[in-house]
């Protein structure tokens, strides 16, 4: 939920995280699309935004399935690579057609994600 001119609304937020060579994190920044919802002009605005800002190289873009994101990713960073977000491609896998042999397979990479013993996600 996002406090817009007055009340709450239910918009999705899109942060860029950066990691740099020895491992640190950054937000680099947080964007609300809102009605204009996700599209490839905007995708190459933000990757624009973030070099025009001083990131110089990426290596590796992850992301959900967004419309447009990758091929903006390869407008403005020709060198770098995409790859989906592996939580995400999983959820995928796991909402295909019946294929119950896959589902099973799946079901315990799937529950590593929700049960990580020990593990910080920072």
């Amino acid at each position: 939920m996002v406090y817009i001119g007055g009340s709450f609304e239910k918009e999705p937020v899109y942060v860029a995280l950066g990691v740099d060579s020895e491992g640190r994190r950054e937000i680099l920044g947080f964007w609300l699309f809102g009605s204009e919802g996700e599209s490839a002009n905007l995708w190459r605005e933000i990757v624009a935004e973030l070099k025009g800002r001083g990131v110089k190289d990426v290596s590796l873009f992850v992301s959900d399935d967004l419309p447009g994101i990758e091929e903006a990713t390869q407008i403005i960073y020709p060198d770098s690579k995409h790859q989906l977000c592996i939580l995400h491609a999983v959820r995928t896998l796991l909402k295909e057609p019946e294929d119950r042999t896959k589902k099973r397979q799946l079901l315990p990479l799937r529950a590593s994600f929700y049960q990580s013993p020990g593990k910080k996600p920072w």
